[in-house]
């Protein structure tokens, strides 16, 4: 790819109360070793530890390349990022939160060379290290799916080609051929599977065998990731699922005019939130239980209409 045409790269970068780890972060992207100019656009979502003050000290620092988007409210992390998808002038996004970080230098740049070789993928990841929130390696969640080529086929409601962390993908926003609003619609705080879909709907996605990033994995009730905050001990989190994967199903049928439905995983969220609720009955198990009833029957008069 030529870097004297513009902007090739726009890195994503999502942060909320994200001061012990956000330098880490940029430092990460920072030290990139590549051949064409990036821009890292960092979104703080209204944090009240002091993170924005330290990204306004790295753009202050780097104003040629960091871009600070400082909020001086809380939106919601979708809207952070969907907000900052519109601003991208890369022709590559690449993503990054802000308790994360890229651990190889050369990970960019490798990764533009695939995709500037391979143009028929829609985009690309590459395997991660995934620690706990005290920097122990810790197993890698069953939504990752590091699979040489991901098709939709692969995708089935919830599984990701890759952590997010990890992707670097063509930038579909900059002359949108659908309506990308879903991204934030569809739920506040998860986007993973969402752009996942979108993507995948428009190309495969490779992954890299080489190990390039680290992930944090929080899984407590109490935590302030998005993880933690909707499935540590939630049982309502089965009907959150279950109307994202409703919202996908119906913006392919609205934006392609396909039908996909991921019934299986349909099945699986019922299942479960079925057995949770034998094992902890009570009036929010039951309300999941008959939320997740009700909606199945909308839709299923929503597609007979």
């Amino acid at each position: 790819m030529d870097g004297t045409q513009g902007i090739v790269v726009s890195v994503i970068v999502l942060t909320y109360d994200h001061a012990s780890t956000i330098g880490r972060a940029l430092e990460s992207i920072l030290a990139q070793e590549v051949e064409f100019p990036y821009e890292v656009l960092v979104g703080d979502d209204g944090s009240t530890d002091g993170t924005a003050e330290i990204v306004r000290a790295y753009a202050d620092r780097c104003p040629q390349r960091i871009v600070p988007v400082l909020r001086k409210e809380n939106i919601g992390a979708t809207k952070n990022l969907y907000d900052l998808l519109q601003r991208a002038k890369g022709i590559y996004i690449a993503n990054l939160e802000g308790d994360d970080r890229w651990t190889d230098p050369k990970k960019l740049q490798a990764q533009v060379r695939f995709l500037d070789e391979h143009p028929k993928s829609i985009g690309c990841c590459h395997k991660c290290r995934v620690v706990d929130g005290y920097g122990a390696a810790t197993e890698t969640p069953r939504w990752i799916c590091e699979k040489p080529v991901f098709t939709m086929k692969d995708f089935r409601g919830i599984y990701l080609p890759g952590h997010p962390s990890t992707w670097v993908y063509r930038n579909i926003y900059r002359e949108a051929r659908y309506d990308y609003s879903i991204i934030w619609r569809a739920h506040t705080l998860i986007a993973d599977r969402t752009i996942a879909f979108l993507l995948l709907a428009q190309g495969d996605f490779a992954c890299l065998p080489e190990t390039m990033s680290c992930y944090r994995s929080i899984d407590r009730p109490g935590g302030k990731n998005a993880t933690s905050m909707l499935f540590a001990g939630q049982i309502g989190s089965k009907y959150m699922e279950l109307r994202l994967t409703q919202a996908l199903e119906r913006w392919a049928k609205s934006e392609l005019g396909r039908d996909v439905a991921f019934t299986a995983f349909k099945w699986r969220l019922f299942a479960s939130a079925l057995a949770k609720s034998l094992l902890r009955p009570g009036k929010e198990s039951w309300r999941c239980i008959k939320n997740m009833i009700a909606a199945a029957i909308e839709a299923k008069v929503g597609r007979s209409v």
